[in-house]
């Protein structure tokens, strides 16, 4: 299993000009969330398009991983055309079915690990889209994240193999020691998703988060505390690389729970990594317009933005399996602090023998330096 999250071969995408528009039409569609005063101006640029131009639009939200949110909003704007009407309808209300289907088999999940002995949390998926945007149909969700103790990890994911579902990797891989979660897929038709069972929401070496408020008077309910929502959110963007989606979930989430945003920024510098939520904040005011009181003006990675932006027009299915590494150790403070801990990460002893090997992990080393400085140079003269 690769430790950082892969996408699939790159395809053929448009000129770089005109990607780069239609991201921004996605962009103008979604802002209408946090400012309802753009809305006229929006309705009359997705009139002019017409339905064909609506459909690709729709389209394009799809491979954004943004479709049903988009969908929900372009059926709430004025003068959409009837057949881009009907698609946004059948998107969002097929999300829906999907999601209602995701969150029994998540409440499901919760009870047999609770029977086992084994406290879970749901992590981001159906429980985000209700807490974040009030609707379960608003927030395309792929798959189950569930968060266990450390000590529990190997119980329940006993529990998941039991119940028709297998490690996607190695066993030995698996039980990683610098590892944070195992992705178990289903065998047969005992479900149409993959659970990711989590022990850890990071990778300890890259941002080391303390886990103990976790597990602070866990009742067992259905929705981590705000803060720690916040947390995860944060850290899934960077996990992401900065895609459309994971940067709207956190804009919605300082317009909804800004008081939050302390807290969030604490645990993080705890871990070295405050530098993330910064940046964080600053790129949601800087696409979506979206102002938190809690932004520092001037620090000194705020050149990053232009970059960042631009990560946006890529959708995270057509990134090449080195793009992240671009972007995920930002989050981390300082200047030589992402470098050091993106190169510790790469050179930690095999998980299989627990051993240092030198030779191999400076070879993978230099083949990341070097596919990601192609990758880098390529994706700059787009």
């Amino acid at each position: 299993m690769s430790a950082f999250p892969r996408g699939s071969a790159p395809t053929a995408s448009p000129p770089a000009a005109k990607a780069g528009i239609e991201v921004d039409d996605l962009i103008a569609v979604l802002r209408t969330r946090f400012n309802a005063i753009e809305a006229p101006r929006v309705a009359g640029l997705l009139s002019t398009q017409g339905a064909s131009g609506q459909l690709a639009m729709l389209a394009r939200a799809g491979r954004q991983e943004v479709g049903p949110l988009v969908a929900r909003t372009m059926m709430e704007l004025p003068g959409l055309a009837s057949d881009a009407l009907v698609a946004a309808r059948r998107i969002y209300f097929d999300n829906l079915a999907r999601n209602l289907y995701l969150r029994s088999e998540t409440a499901e999940w919760v009870a047999c690990l609770g029977e086992a002995g084994i406290p879970c949390w749901p992590l981001k998926g159906v429980g985000a889209s209700l807490l974040l945007y009030d609707d379960i149909g608003a927030r395309q969700c792929d798959d189950i994240d569930l968060l266990v103790r450390v000590e529990d990890r190997e119980r329940a994911q006993a529990l998941a193999v039991a119940r028709g579902f297998e490690p996607a990797v190695l066993r030995e891989d698996a039980a990683d020691s610098d590892g944070k979660a195992v992705h178990l897929e289903p065998q047969g038709a005992v479900a149409s998703y993959i659970l990711d069972l989590h022990w850890r929401i990071e990778l300890p070496r890259l941002v080391p988060i303390e886990h103990a408020d976790f597990w602070t008077d866990h009742q067992g309910g259905s929705a981590l505390p705000l803060d720690l929502v916040g947390t995860v959110l944060c850290l899934h963007l960077w996990r992401h690389a900065v895609t459309l989606k994971t940067l709207t979930d956190m804009a919605t989430f300082v317009t909804r729970y800004e008081d939050e945003i302390p807290l969030v920024r604490a645990r993080l510098a705890r871990a070295r990594a405050g530098d993330g939520v910064d940046l964080a904040l600053a790129l949601v005011e800087r696409i979506f317009g979206v102002r938190s009181r809690f932004l520092r003006e001037h620090f000194v990675k705020r050149a990053l933005l232009p970059l960042l932006a631009r990560s946006l027009r890529r959708p995270f299915s057509e990134r090449g399996p080195y793009f992240g590494w671009l972007v995920f150790p930002l989050q981390c403070e300082g200047l030589l602090r992402p470098v050091g801990r993106a190169v510790g990460y790469w050179m930690r002893p095999g998980p299989r023998h627990n051993r240092l090997h030198p030779g191999p992990r400076l070879r993978r080393l230099a083949r990341v330096l070097g596919r990601t400085r192609f990758g880098r140079v390529a994706w700059w003269h787009q």
